[in-house]
């Protein structure tokens, strides 16, 4: 497809929509639209947490004095003469997907003390991934950093949670008693006395050579986990060997799977399919495992409940790539290994070569009999 009608998508017109009207002031503030960022460095406030290193930033928190905070973009709002801007690590244009239009009437509620935002800006707000590394870790990373238990803290999320998330918030609100999460409805303006603006670089805030602190609180949040759940730490002989099925997911389909299966399951794995079972379930399941194969995918997540003898494969279709767990896997010192498969029949959908993957599995498990 050529490059000039991939741009002509539905966020694409209404991107050049809004800044038209953005250009008006009346027009901006009448329908809320905030496409320009002010970076938090130009804003005067009171720093909380600065990391940072000859390469750049790794970790910012900062309060600042009556900020607004906007449901239908997620974003903090500065006020910079008669317009608002998003308070962002640069300044200039935002990003596509931070700019909506609000047509409702604004409820606007005020919140005395401070108050971090985790409302989400993305779409994948709910995804299991960007759950834990875009918001969870970053949070107690700031939480266990700051430690100010003196000082209450709301915390904004949106007010429909995933069962995954609801266990998390309670979680945290166990283990820090001066926090709580408040759901935002749709359309809600919060102005925010003291607002915590915290950004977390992701590249730098996960490398384990720039960030050696972040394993503390991925362990730290396993550990609280395991605990809550009552989980116990098997014998290294009777952890699990585990094969996660995506025969539920729509992309990255194995299309022999069950031929597949039936080799691992004469090696003695067990077939788990991570969407019909609980949280706690997921968590268990990573932590007595000692050696776990599946395709990437968002399942793989469930790494940070792992123990650190765990070995993984992890198989990749032709025309797919990520490093996100190899990064987990040096974070938290794990073994890790890869395939990837050529015989894609579609896009991310590909038959497994079982003949040539098997020797790969066959010698992994020789090296687990010497643990």
């Amino acid at each position: 497809m050529p490059k000039f009608l991939k741009k002509l998508s539905i966020r694409y017109v209404k991107w050049i929509i809004l800044n038209f009207f953005s250009k008006n002031p009346n027009l901006a503030n009448k329908f809320s639209i905030y496409n320009i960022a002010k970076s938090f460095e130009e804003i005067d406030g009171r720093d909380l947490i600065l990391m940072k290193d000859s390469e750049g930033f790794i970790f910012v928190a900062k309060k600042f004095k009556n900020i607004l905070v906007a449901e239908n973009t997620g974003c903090n709002l500065y006020k910079n003469g008669s317009l608002f801007n998003v308070i962002a690590p640069t300044s200039g244009t935002v990003p596509r997907n931070w700019v909506k239009i609000s047509t409702g009437p604004k409820k606007i509620c005020k919140i005395e003390g401070s108050v971090i935002n985790l409302i989400g800006v993305h779409k994948g707000v709910k995804h299991y991934f960007h759950i834990f590394f875009d918001y969870i870790f970053p949070l107690l990373f700031f939480l266990k950093k700051y430690q100010n238990s003196q000082e209450s803290i709301s915390i904004l999320v949106r007010n429909n949670p995933n069962h995954v998330q609801r266990e998390l918030y309670n979680l945290i609100e166990e283990n820090f008693p001066y926090v709580k999460f408040i759901l935002v409805e749709k359309g809600a303006f919060f102005e925010c006395e003291n607002l915590i603006y915290f950004n977390h670089f992701h590249n730098a805030f996960y490398d384990y050579q720039r960030n050696s602190q972040i394993s503390e609180t991925i362990f730290g949040l396993r550990d609280l986990l395991l605990k809550k759940y009552q989980i116990p730490n098997l014998d290294y002989t009777a952890k699990d060997l585990i094969y996660i099925s995506r025969n539920r997911a729509r992309l990255r389909k194995n299309l022999n799977e069950k031929s597949f299966q039936k080799e691992l399951h004469k090696r003695g794995f067990k077939t788990v399919v991570l969407e019909d079972i609980s949280f706690k379930e997921q968590v268990a399941t990573f932590f007595n495992a000692k050696f776990i194969i599946a395709t990437h995918g968002a399942g793989y997540t469930n790494l940070i409940f792992s123990n650190q003898k765990l070995h993984f494969l992890e198989i990749f279709s032709k025309k797919y790539g990520s490093k996100d767990y190899l990064r987990i896997s040096k974070i938290l010192n794990l073994k890790r290994y890869e395939y990837r498969e050529n015989n894609e029949f579609m896009w991310q959908a590909f038959y497994l070569n079982i003949k040539k993957i098997l020797p790969q599995i066959d010698k992994i498990l020789h090296e687990l009999e010497k643990f």
